[in-house]
């Protein structure tokens, strides 16, 4: 089994590297998601990675996009990840990573309490849908009617 803890990328800058996933950027309008084996609990990353977690993430992503993709957009470009990096980089991100368009992210914050992702459902670029921001102003404040 292969653990990735931490990508060692030279040829792609480095945008983010969170708890789990590291980003890179690919030219001005592309990005590459890599996931990583570290395992993180209570906002801490924990030494001991999860052998293969990163694939299994990235497989269940890959799933839920294709099942879904003539439902909604996303973000996926079809490019192959293996060719946005050096040939020495390629084994690191083989079968856990994804390249995918940048897109403009927004504070998903409502009632100084963060609401799950699920919550923002777009229906037109640059509309959301009114009736999922009343469902959320209702989560955010304790879920109580008034």
């Amino acid at each position: 089994m292969s653990t990735v803890f931490e990508t060692k990328l030279t040829s792609l800058p480095l945008l983010h590297r969170g708890k789990v996933r590291e980003n890179f950027s690919v030219g001005d309008d592309k990005m590459l998601i890599v996931a990583s084996d570290r395992l993180s609990a209570f906002d801490v990353i924990l030494d001991q990675p999860i052998p293969e977690k990163g694939m299994v993430l990235t497989q269940m992503a890959q799933f839920w996009f294709d099942i879904l993709a003539d439902v909604v957009p996303n973000h996926l470009t079809g490019v192959a990840p293996e060719t946005v990096v050096s040939a020495e980089e390629a084994p690191q991100i083989k079968g856990r990573s994804m390249v995918v368009k940048k897109t403009e992210s927004f504070a998903n914050r409502g009632g100084g309490t963060w609401l799950p992702d699920w919550f923002w459902l777009e229906r037109l670029p640059g509309h959301r849908c009114r009736v999922w921001h009343q469902i959320a102003f209702w989560y955010a404040n304790g879920c109580q009617a008034g």
